[in-house]
């Protein structure tokens, strides 16, 4: 959607930014649609005690991913900011095009790989108090690992081979001069991921 209305308005960061805004307004429509009859089920009711028993097992959970969002938003920012500092703004849009093309794509594969396998695991863990489930699980995880690192193998070979026309296709000419390193910024996406 955002393509389509960037394609039919002219082309500036005012039209980016409105056809961005108009995928953000369809996309929550969409999820409001689609969400509202689950409101009409019938929820058992939470007792206060329960209330607290279940908030405290929600915060120690969830306490550790609220703490390392931090530390991630200081790598993904910190980057850009240090580029910017001792070097210029077109070093900047170099390492972004190259983070667009590379990283970002391998992280998003990642990340929707995690969340559709994270239930998967979770149900097979059970509680983790059996050892045979576990031990199970950890080669599961081992596979998978073994799986990331051959798939991310496999897309450092065609990087490297059609960098420059992955590059031609997706960015400005002003930016292709580092397409060469395109197969080590999917190497890392990968091996971070």
């Amino acid at each position: 959607l955002v393509l389509v209305i960037f394609g039919l308005i002219n082309p500036t960061a005012t039209s980016a930014v409105t056809a961005y805004i108009a995928a953000t307004l369809v996309v929550l429509a969409s999820h409001l649609f689609f969400i509202r009859p689950l409101y009409s089920v019938d929820l058992p009711v939470i007792h206060p005690q329960d209330q607290t028993c279940w908030n405290k097992k929600i915060w120690s959970f969830s306490w550790p991913f609220i703490v390392w969002g931090f530390f991630g938003w200081g790598q993904q920012s910190s980057a850009r900011w240090a580029l910017e500092l001792y070097s210029d703004s077109y070093q900047v849009g170099l390492f972004s095009s190259l983070v667009q093309i590379g990283y970002t794509p391998v992280q998003l594969g990642i990340g929707a790989l995690t969340t559709f396998l994270q239930p998967i695991l979770y149900a097979r863990a059970g509680d983790a108090a059996d050892k045979d489930r576990r031990d199970s699980i950890d080669g599961l995880i081992q596979s998978l690992i073994v799986l990331g690192l051959v798939v991310t193998a496999i897309l450092v070979a065609i990087t490297f081979w059609w960098h420059e026309l992955i590059f031609s296709v997706f960015v400005g000419p002003e930016f292709r001069s580092v397409s060469y390193l395109l197969p080590v910024v999917i190497a890392a996406g990968g091996v971070f991921g």
